[in-house]
């Protein structure tokens, strides 16, 4: 009977420290704005936690948790990366992934997202499940492509002025000639 209580005790003690643990992972994620996933590749059922839901913009009613319609969510041009790194992950080629890929949105807007996942196995190295997180990289993208796009009109007009100048040199150059010949 002691012992008993003794392993109910640690059993309370255990199960305590997962749900701190547990706690303290959904805090973490919370404040990183970091959306987590898990598909369960035997029933093809896919979960989603409520900043996945806010990340890709669709309604908790609207999911169907089944991963042949999430995958249609996946911008066409992105399309074979992702399923060529989910082939990856269930073949085992690779025990952990990262990648980068669009989204439609259910608003119709364009997201991009920043995603890593692991494989779970069971005793006989099937994988079971592969679990991920998601990082909304939307904003860093557009500011990407502004930074870029005011780069390119840097240099477009530093080639303006460097011709300019050169236009000058050129004139100030024959300007002299023609002052210096006749004197």
């Amino acid at each position: 009977r002691k012992l008993t209580e003794e392993l109910e005790q640690r059993v309370k003690e255990q199960t305590s420290e997962v749900f701190a643990v547990h706690e303290r992972l959904e805090l973490a994620t919370q404040a990183a704005e970091l959306g987590t996933w898990d598909w369960n590749v035997r029933t093809n059922q896919l979960l989603w936690d409520n900043q996945m839901y806010k990340i890709s913009r669709v309604d908790k009613d609207s999911f169907t948790g089944n991963i042949d319609l999430s995958m249609r969510r996946i911008h066409l041009e992105d399309v074979e990366i992702v399923k060529q790194k989910m082939q990856e992950l269930l073949n085992g080629s690779s025990v952990y992934g990262q990648l980068e890929y669009r989204i439609l949105r259910g608003d119709g807007s364009i997201g991009y997202l920043k995603t890593h996942a692991v494989v779970q196995r069971n005793a006989n190295h099937q994988v079971e499940r592969i679990i991920g997180m998601v990082q909304d990289v939307t904003h860093e993208k557009h500011a990407e492509s502004a930074l870029r796009e005011s780069n390119d009109r840097l240099s477009i007009a530093n080639l303006k002025l460097e011709t300019a100048m050169q236009v000058k040199d050129e004139f100030l150059a024959s300007m002299s000639h023609e002052l210096r010949t006749p004197l």
